[in-house]
């Protein structure tokens, strides 16, 4: 858990205010925070100047003057008209819904055309998870078995690997613009050694394509998961732009 802004922010640390900085890289004017939580995000977003509408379950744990709150479930469709706003943030939510392809689908309805979709969620595509998974079964940030008679949204339900984050995007209009992370932590370091590795089992399992398209966009994908935040990082956060 990381403090924002003298929030508790329900994500690691750092990850807020990078989602911020890469909001902010494309100039919008509104935001919609889905989910925003205790509104770690929402609170700094509206003060760098930004209109932003808060989303949750429950009020109950919101709290941010100025911002603007309205009740939803990401399950279901938003009750937000469609193009409204020029960009959506979701920190660290979409691994916690039973339908994540559709709130990519609802994201893609509300944002204006060239709008900015900013997710954030936990990185199993990092080679540390990678190795956590061989061994046990289980990836970083979700190393345990669920409690199975007491489920609860906190859940990480649908952990989402890079290119299944990157399909869902690209196949509901809208291209990748931004890859990064909140931080690199020192105990991932040393699976750097795994580089070559990595590269020649990716590009092995990938040679076996035979479409000369999806051969062109896989070499896209195959430099995207050896790159430094995917690779390495603890939290993905990737932006993406509404065609």
């Amino acid at each position: 858990m990381d403090i924002v802004d003298g929030i508790a922010a329900n994500t690691t640390k750092g990850t807020v205010r990078e989602v911020l900085r890469l909001i902010r890289l494309g100039k919008p004017q509104s935001l919609l925070d889905a989910p925003a939580g205790r509104g770690a995000l929402a609170s700094l977003a509206h003060k760098s100047g930004l209109k932003v509408t808060a989303l949750e379950l429950d009020r109950q744990m919101f709290s941010i003057e100025g911002v603007e709150f309205v009740a939803g479930n990401l399950d279901e469709r938003l009750p937000i008209d469609d193009e409204s706003f020029d960009c959506v943030a979701c920190v660290d939510g979409i691994e916690h819904l039973e339908n994540p392809f559709h709130l990519v689908r609802e994201f893609h309805r509300i944002l204006r055309p060239g709008g900015t979709v900013v997710i954030s969620t936990p990185n199993i595509s990092a080679w540390r998870s990678r190795v956590r998974y061989l061994f046990t079964g289980f990836h970083n940030k979700g190393k345990l078995p669920l409690e199975e008679e007491a489920p609860t949204p906190f859940h990480h339900i649908n952990m989402l690997s890079y290119p299944m984050l990157r399909y869902m995007l690209v196949r509901y209009g809208f291209e990748i613009r931004d890859i990064s992370t909140n931080r690199v932590k020192l105990i991932g370091l040393p699976y750097a050694l795994l580089y070559p590795f990595v590269a020649f089992g990716t590009w092995f399992a990938f040679r076996h394509e035979k479409d000369s398209r999806q051969r062109e966009i896989n070499r896209d994908i195959y430099r995207q998961l050896l790159s430094w935040p995917i690779a390495m990082g603890e939290t993905m956060i990737v932006a993406a732009t509404r065609r």
